[in-house]
């Protein structure tokens, strides 16, 4: 998945993007009325420029200029 993010239209250099890939897996045989799945994902992230409000910018402190991996369970019971 792509997906890209301009908080402002006036601000020129303000642009978030993120690329996720991963996978789902999801199990059988599990007793009846129960479904599994576990998820794990990598997001490849980036935060172009300052944004507004901000006149120092650095990535170390940039939560989402930060690229992640993620995993998830999931179980649900009907």
């Amino acid at each position: 998945m792509y997906e890209q993010f301009d908080p402002s239209t006036t601000m020129s250099n303000d642009m978030y993007t993120r690329t996720i890939v991963g996978f789902n897996y999801y199990f059988e045989n599990l007793p009846p009325k129960i479904q599994s799945k576990i998820s794990i994902d990598y997001e490849f992230r980036h935060h172009q420029g300052t944004g507004p409000g901000n006149t120092h910018y650095n990535t170390d402190f940039d939560a989402f200029g930060q690229n992640v991996f993620l995993a998830q369970f999931q179980v649900r019971y009907q």
